[in-house]
């Protein structure tokens, strides 16, 4: 069977899936959503480097050039945060679906 004509259920069930009604959409969606989110959390974790890296240096160079460090350091660290907000913004979602996050048999009635 050639590739281009396999269909979706010779394709592992695609076509089950479809008609249990997951929505293969949203799961590349969520998996856009984390990989942005990733990358906030990688920005935190530069931007919170700065200052352990700041005291590493002053100890081992004993001060020397410190203060061209620090002030790029300063210039960096401001720079990282306001990429983290931009894509803050950009990048994570302003709206969400609850009715995805809600389990199926779930009521909210007392």
């Amino acid at each position: 069977m050639r590739p281009s004509t396999l269909t979706g259920a010779a394709l592992g069930g695609s076509a089950r899936r479809r008609r249990a009604g997951a929505d293969i959409g949203s799961c590349s969606d969520l998996l856009k959503t984390l990989r942005r989110a990733a990358q906030v959390s990688m920005g935190w974790a530069l931007y919170n480097m700065t200052a352990p890296f700041l005291l590493v240096y002053f100890c081992l160079f004993r001060g020397r050039g410190l203060r061209v460090i620090t002030t790029f350091a300063a210039v960096l660290s401001s720079a990282v945060v306001m990429a983290i907000v931009v894509l803050i913004w950009i990048v994570l979602p302003n709206e969400y679906a609850y009715s995805q996050a809600r389990p199926i048999g779930y009521s909210h009635r007392i």
